[in-house]
């Protein structure tokens, strides 16, 4: 399957999007071969941690960030409606409610 995968990309996949290399099926199958036999993890892996080959965090940040901003944004809410709510008990007459019930 995967050697005629590497020679023909779209036949089960219309929309794969490999582009179609022309290879023989000799080179298809050596391909093939290699892809499958792992020739080049170890190589590549030899005396080096696992923790350094794994892909960097790249999300926690983004995590951290959206975390800071929705706690930032709830304590400046706070700080806004504890601002206008001492506004309104310190404005002469009590505040617009009081004002209006107190016309009546």
């Amino acid at each position: 399957w995967l050697t005629y995968r590497i020679r023909e990309p779209r036949f089960d996949d219309a929309f794969s999007q490999m582009p179609n290399l022309g290879v023989s099926e000799e080179e298809a199958s050596s391909i093939a071969h290699y892809l499958l036999s792992g020739e080049g993890d170890e190589a590549d892996a030899a005396g080096v941690p696992l923790w350094q080959r794994l892909p960097p965090p790249r999300h926690r940040y983004t995590a951290l960030a959206f975390v800071a901003g929705a706690v930032g944004a709830f304590v400046l809410s706070l700080w806004v409606h504890r601002r206008r709510r001492g506004k309104l008990r310190e404005a002469p007459g009590g505040g617009p409610l009081r004002r209006a019930m107190a016309q009546e």
